[in-house]
């Protein structure tokens, strides 16, 4: 029997199942950092944002300093990959129309009811509980209120008229027979009600389903030495996320935007209905996954891409492989609650050419009121309105003050600003006025209703890093030509800036933005 529910039946709503079990899962990847149980990432105002313009003829500090230094503030990647395994699924209807009704025999009474719920009466004790039935091999599952379970093989006879209900034990063994003295009816009046009630199981003779997933993450980060070191957060490459979990919730993540595309644009089912099934589709296929697939081949590698990526090129292909080299802890437990640690991570990547390179300063002079700007690559939903994504790789600048010096828990400093820190900030620079780092951005309020409020780590914490590693920090050959070739640019020495924009290609000839600075004059 196929019910219609204003039009949409259960048939259609069950090819949405069948859909998302199968081929309907899209291989789209979400890197956005993830909430955690203390603080996540703020959200942006239109007017916090700022994307870098082309150089004017008196140039501010803030567009001095991102012209300067965007080749050396990377888009950063944490990837993990791996490929997760799931025995073919079925999904039935829990409660079978024959089983409701009341069922007697002498001094037993045993009664079902289309919300899966059932009364058995014996010598006048009662019991409840719940229930669920697997048609296709005829097992009824009894969960009594007390928690004791039991299963039972059932089957319906008919052919006497009154309808005889058979149980029995899973071998076949020890039967009994109870009579219908009540029909029940199933009451459920809507495809949402009646999905709700579904289940999902692995098929007889299963055969094996496999899918390969890429998660991860992505933030910012700033280049401190010719040779390749790169100050970063630790929550960026992934040191607080087990990499199994992260496909679990790539999966998931899938699993739901496959069934939401299955039910857009359904004109037989309200917005309310479509996000009502969404959430049963994807809730029921989730606890199949997590009782019955398996993660193998699980890899991570994390890429830094300083430049930009044309449309038709991967992020990998664009992006040098780095190592992790050492990382602080994100989270540190102080008196049974959670609160940040020491999130910095420093990598490295191999090149045979000088890399350019971010000038730091001293943030232990940086007081309330003071000037500063975040420049990274904030995950703040442009990518769906630029089809160039060219532009959704430049480096974004966000301006403000230090609000506050606050001392952490865990007696870690931070610096709290009105600049806006976004979920792929995480990791960037933060400058003072001078245009010299004096922070690493990092995270945001847990409440997103709180605005204008972010924290980044002091420099100090970033320097004790390379300090136990034994990195000097400093300024690159290549970023000192660069900026000459700028200077000259602003004074309209064309001649200079063709020569010292030469000399930067000389030392690294894809560097992402020399030419385009010959092309200014």
């Amino acid at each position: 029997m196929d019910r219609s529910f204003d039009g949409f039946s259960r048939r259609e709503a069950l090819g949405v199942f069948s859909g998302a079990l199968t081929v309907g899962i899209s291989g789209c990847s979400d890197l956005g950092s993830e909430e955690t149980p203390a603080t996540t990432s703020a959200a942006a105002t239109p007017e916090q944002t700022a994307t870098p313009t082309a150089p004017m003829d008196k140039p501010t500090i803030e567009r001095q300093t991102v012209l300067r230094d965007k080749a050396a503030i990377p888009n950063i990647r944490w990837t993990v990959s791996g490929t997760i395994e799931w025995p073919e699924a079925e999904y039935y209807d829990r409660v079978q129309e024959p089983l409701l009704g009341t069922w007697e025999r002498e001094g037993t009474e045993l009664q079902f009811n289309d919300d899966l719920t059932f009364s058995y009466r014996e010598s006048g004790q009662e019991a409840t509980g719940t229930y669920e039935t697997y048609p296709p091999e005829q097992l009824l599952r009894v969960t009594y209120s007390d928690g004791s379970e039991y299963e039972r093989r059932y089957e319906i006879d008919t052919d006497g008229g009154t309808p005889v209900l058979e149980l029995s034990e899973p071998d076949g063994s020890g039967t009994e027979q109870l009579e219908q003295t009540v029909d029940g009816e199933d009451g459920r009046s809507s495809v949402v009600e009646i999905i709700r009630d579904y289940g999902v199981y692995a098929a007889e003779d299963a055969e094996t389903n496999s899918r390969d997933l890429t998660a991860g993450a992505t933030g910012s980060g700033f280049i401190v030495s010719p040779d390749g070191y790169v100050v970063t957060n630790a929550h960026v490459v992934g040191t607080d996320k087990d990499p199994e979990e992260q496909i679990y919730y790539q999966l998931a993540a899938e699993t739901r935007q496959a069934i939401q595309g299955e039910l857009a644009g359904d004109d037989d089912l309200s917005e309310s209905e479509q996000q009502e099934l969404t959430d049963i589709f994807t809730t029921k296929l989730n606890d199949y996954y997590a009782e019955k697939s398996t993660v193998a081949s699980v890899s991570t590698s994390v890429g830094v891409l300083s430049g930009t990526a044309t449309p038709d090129e991967e992020f990998s292909a664009k992006s040098w492989s780095a190592s992790v080299e050492t990382t602080g802890s994100v989270y540190e437990e102080v008196d049974g609650e959670t609160t940040w640690g020491r999130d910095i991570a420093v990598l490295k990547v191999d090149v045979d050419h000088p890399l350019p390179t971010v000038r730091l300063g001293d943030s232990t002079g940086l007081g309330t009121g003071a000037d500063l700007f975040v420049i990274g690559y904030p995950t703040i939903g442009i990518e769906s309105l630029f089809t160039d994504r060219n532009t959704t790789l430049e480096p974004s600048l966000f301006s403000g003050v230090v609000s506050a010096r606050r001392t952490l828990k865990s007696d870690v400093e931070t610096i709290q600003t009105d600049a806006a820190i976004n979920s792929g900030n995480s990791g960037g620079p933060v400058y003072n006025s001078d245009g010299e780092v004096v922070g690493v951005a990092t995270f945001g309020p847990a409440d997103s209703s709180i605005e204008d409020t972010g924290f980044a780590l002091p420099i100090e914490t970033a320097t004790e890093f390379l300090e136990e590693l034994g990195v000097e920090p400093e300024q690159s050959e290549l970023s000192t030509t660069y900026q000459e070739g700028l200077n000259a640019l602003w004074r309209d020495d064309c001649e200079t800036v063709d020569e010292k924009m030469n000399d930067v290609l000389d030392m690294w000839s894809d560097h992402p933005y020399a030419e385009d600075i010959k092309g200014e004059c």
